[in-house]
């Protein structure tokens, strides 16, 4: 069985957590989980697994799969969910009405998208245990080629539809990175992580300027910025700015001074094709 590097990724998590500011007390968070920096437990056997399966009637995806083989659930802390994925909390949602719901919204000619959204519902394995209205529901009827089911992620507050993720790895990292959204807006985090994205960033600021490719560059501001390094996102609608991309607001950037004038200098010079020299100009 492929074990998709859960232990360092959890690993990390917990020690991020760990050192944020207010970790003692939040959460729930006792004296054992602050002393070993792991909020997951123990695994689960392969024994187990095999009755859970056998309980379901179906085997599961593989990146669930290996998280049961390394942690018996995990309190993702800093996020809405408390408790997620372990094996005696799997069960099937059985709809509560929601697959009728969503029916009802599909008009005479729904895509294919909409009838598999609704049908969910009532296929579809609970495995957020503990939440603040939010259930992570894991989709046999919705698979890919390397045998992942999607996995849906509803906030029964928010009116919307839910969000669809190809993974439950998938979805454990936008967790992941919601946690790290969570305690920056909370205070100044100093973790390994953030000391990590915003090393990333500094390089990316200094590879741009020297000419590097701008898109590589982005992918970096784009990933710390998820992350809720706000440097990054502000370096980020700088650099697209000057690309000429519209914010969302539809006004292209224009900062004050002298870097405003450069910025409008070598939009000029981008456009015409001079990109290397556009760089230089900033």
């Amino acid at each position: 069985m492929k074990i998709y590097n859960w232990r360092p990724f959890l690993e990390r998590w917990s020690a991020d957590w760990a050192d944020s500011p207010g970790a003692r007390g939040r959460d729930g968070a006792d004296e054992e989980i602050l002393r070993n920096r792991w909020l997951g437990f123990g695994p689960v056997s392969e024994e187990r697994i095999v009755a859970l399966e056998d309980r379901l009637g179906k085997r599961l995806p593989p990146t669930y799969r290996s998280f049961l083989a390394t942690t018996d659930g995990w309190r993702p802390a800093g996020t809405p969910v408390y408790l997620l994925g372990t094996a005696e909390g799997v069960h099937r949602h059985g709809g509560s009405g929601m697959r009728e719901e969503y029916e009802s919204q599909l008009g005479e000619n729904p895509s294919e998208e909409d009838v598999l959204l609704a049908g969910m519902w009532d296929r579809a394995l609970q495995l957020s245990v503990e939440s603040d209205m939010i259930d992570v529901l894991l989709d046999p009827g919705d698979v890919n080629a390397e045998g992942e089911w999607a996995v849906y992620v509803y906030r029964g507050w928010s009116g919307e539809f839910p969000d669809r993720y190809e993974s439950f790895m998938d979805v454990m990292q936008q967790l992941f990175r919601d946690f790290h959204r969570n305690i920056e807006n909370g205070g100044a985090a100093d973790n390994e992580t953030a000391r990590e994205l915003d090393a990333a960033v500094e390089e990316a600021r200094l590879a741009s300027l020297a000419g590097a490719d701008v898109d590589e560059q982005l992918d970096v501001l784009t990933d710390a910025a998820a992350h809720g390094r706000g440097a990054a996102a502000e370096l980020e609608g700088q650099v697209r700015s000057m690309l000429g991309e519209q914010r969302e607001s539809g006004q292209e950037y224009e900062a004050p001074g002298a870097f405003g004038r450069a910025v409008t200098a070598a939009r000029e010079q981008a456009r015409w094709g001079e990109t290397e020299a556009a760089w230089q100009t900033i």
